[in-house]
This record gives C-alpha cells, sequence and structure tokens, in this order.
C-alpha cells in the first residue's frame, strides 16, 4: 500500500512539472530589400528548440498562363513546395460546387462555420492563458521627398500605436512593448523587424485542447 501511494504522489508531482513546464513562441517578420520572411520558432526552457517554420511570402508565378502566388517552406532541414496548379484545381472546383450544387455548397458552408467557431474558440481560450515575454517594432521608412517621408513615417506610428494598444487589451505583457519609427530623409528605404515572444506553460496547452474537444463534441453552431 505504501509503494503504491508514493508511486502515486511521484506520478502526480511529474504531472505536475510537466504542467508548468513553459513553451515560448518566437514569431518574426521581416522585409528588407523587398525580401519578405516570416519565422515561427517554438522552443522549451528558452533553450532547447523544439520546432521552426520559415515562410518567405509569396511570389507571383505565371503557372497556367495566369498569375498565381507560389511560395516555399523550411521546417527544420527540409523545404516544402506550394503547388500553384493543385491550388488552382481545388478553388476552381469550389467555384463548380457553388454553381451548380447549392445544396452541397450550403453543407461545406455550415462545416466551415462549425469550424471557424471551433478555431476562435480556441484561440479565445489559449490566448487568456498567454503571456507576452517581449514585443518590438522597429519600421524605418524613407523617400527622396522629407514631406512624404514625414506624412509615412506618422502614419506607421498611428498603424503601429493602434496594434500595440490592441494586443495589450487581449495578452498580458510582462514587460513594456518597444515600437521605434525611423524616417530615412533622402533615400527611398522600406524595411520592418517585428518579433514577439509568447509564453504559456504545456497545463495551458492540455487543458485548452480538452476544452476546445469537448466543445467541438457539443457543437461549435450553437456558440455564441
Amino acid at each position: 500500500m505504501t509503494k503504491w501511494m508514493i508511486v502515486a504522489s511521484a506520478g502526480i508531482l511529474v504531472g505536475y512539472i510537466l504542467f508548468k513546464i513553459n513553451l515560448y513562441i518566437e514569431l518574426r517578420y521581416v522585409r528588407k530589400e523587398q525580401n519578405d520572411l516570416v519565422v515561427i520558432s517554438i522552443y522549451i526552457f528558452k533553450r532547447f528548440m523544439l520546432y521552426q517554420l520559415q515562410v518567405p511570402f509569396a511570389e507571383m508565378t505565371a503557372a497556367g498562363g495566369f498569375p498565381w502566388f507560389k511560395s516555399e517552406l523550411s521546417v527544420g532541414k527540409e523545404e516544402v513546395h506550394t503547388f500553384p496548379r493543385r491550388e488552382k484545381r481545388f478553388l476552381y472546383r469550389l467555384f463548380h460546387i457553388y454553381l451548380h450544387h447549392p445544396a452541397y455548397w450550403s453543407k461545406l458552408m455550415k462545416k466551415f462555420q462549425n469550424y471557424s467557431n471551433t478555431y476562435y474558440y480556441f484561440i479565445g481560450r489559449i490566448s487568456r492563458q498567454v503571456r507576452c515575454e517581449r514585443l518590438r517594432l522597429r519600421v524605418c521608412v524613407g523617400t527622396e521627398d522629407a514631406a512624404v517621408t514625414s506624412l509615412l513615417a506618422g502614419v506607421f506610428w498611428i498603424i503601429g500605436s493602434w496594434y500595440v494598444t490592441s494586443l495589450q487589451q487581449r495578452i498580458c505583457f510582462t514587460k513594456l512593448p518597444q515600437t521605434a519609427i525611423h524616417p530615412q530623409f533622402g533615400a527611398s528605404c522600406f524595411t520592418i523587424d517585428f518579433v514577439c515572444i509568447l509564453r504559456l506553460t504545456i497545463g495551458d496547452v492540455i487543458t485548452t485542447t480538452l476544452s476546445t474537444a469537448n466543445y467541438s463534441r457539443k457543437g461549435a453552431a450553437n456558440y455564441v
């Protein structure tokens, strides 16, 4: 009996420790010299990387005679390419269903609404648990016209301030966000460096996932 109590106590202790382990999600967007890059990294204990996804922004291609978006994703050492032709076929089939099968289209829209409600439910629950460890936004904008440069800098200040304020209303910040807008007079430039590090525990992910699964079973269509 004593041995079972020790094993049970050890299991509870280990489970509690696992629930309290912090996960760090780093989101970074960089624009420099007309090149865009999004990097999503997930760490544990701030040191050990569990996952990283690099997404160069889509570029235009003329596959099939029509302009289309094409991109290349990097996950660790692997590279995954998008397939414009397959994506276009998918959209064409949706358009065909919309025109010729309205009843089936209605069912698809109901399923899409259910999935959307489930997604918003999950995001709403997890956002209450997330803590923002760092948020930094640096923008450098410039043109040869000083008046236009000043105007653009003001516009980016307004957009940046609104964005940070909106995040502060939804996420708890452990440190004050850093925002810097640098006007570059007499030269044409446009660079963005955005970094956001979010922290949550494994327990938060597990409890939110279980709650979302339970909500999904009850029916996302009834969610308000």
